[in-house]
């Protein structure tokens, strides 16, 4: 008998994240929700750039929601892939669910740290600064016991996993950069 999911799963992922995420997997639910993470992490993540540069406008926030997107569907690929060394058994569905709901506790923070920064001057931001280091802190537990639950690896060889797929993705994305950047950004 399959259990019911409680449509508020957003709420006990923050407290439960690995049982939420199991009845999720099991009951092949969450991705639209993950899906839409992602692509407001990618927007919150375009902030900084579309208040310091004013005349990109909403290109900054749809090229940082597009980031998102594509974002999370290729290092859901590359997890997957890495996973299977050390033994993981989840689909990309599963991975993608995971790694995008597990990135709320982040878009939570930095929105917050954003909304200080501008709103605060910097002796502010940097009294509460260890504030938002714990909801980071907290943020990474959910994401680990998140990732666990989905790729059914122990803590230690989800945490490996990540290492190397952040490694093997980081590499190529800023060598990829450098050669297009001077292509893509306007001569000052």
């Amino acid at each position: 008998m399959t259990r019911q999911i409680n449509p508020l799963y957003v709420f006990t992922l923050w407290y439960k994240p690995g049982k939420t995420m199991q009845g999720l997997i099991q009951n092949g639910r969450g991705h639209r929700a993950a899906l839409i993470v992602a692509i407001v992490f990618g927007m919150i993540q375009a902030l900084p750039v579309y208040s310091s540069e004013a005349s990109l406008g909403l290109s900054a926030f749809l090229i940082g929601a597009s980031l998102g997107f594509f974002g999370l569907y290729f290092f859901a690929w590359l997890l997957r892939n890495f996973g299977r060394w050390f033994g993981a058994q989840a689909n990309l569905r599963e991975v993608r669910t995971g790694l995008g709901l597990a990135l709320m506790p982040w878009v939570l923070c930095f929105s917050i740290l954003f909304l200080f920064g501008q709103n605060f001057d910097s002796s502010v931001v940097g009294q509460y600064f260890w504030l938002f280091f714990i909801l980071l802190v907290y943020g990474y537990i959910v994401f680990i016991l998140s990732l666990t639950a989905v790729l059914r690896l122990t803590p230690l060889k989800t945490f490996l996993c990540l290492v190397i797929t952040i490694i093997f993705s980081l590499f190529p994305l800023i060598l990829l950069f450098q050669l297009l950047a001077p292509h893509l950004l306007p001569v000052q």
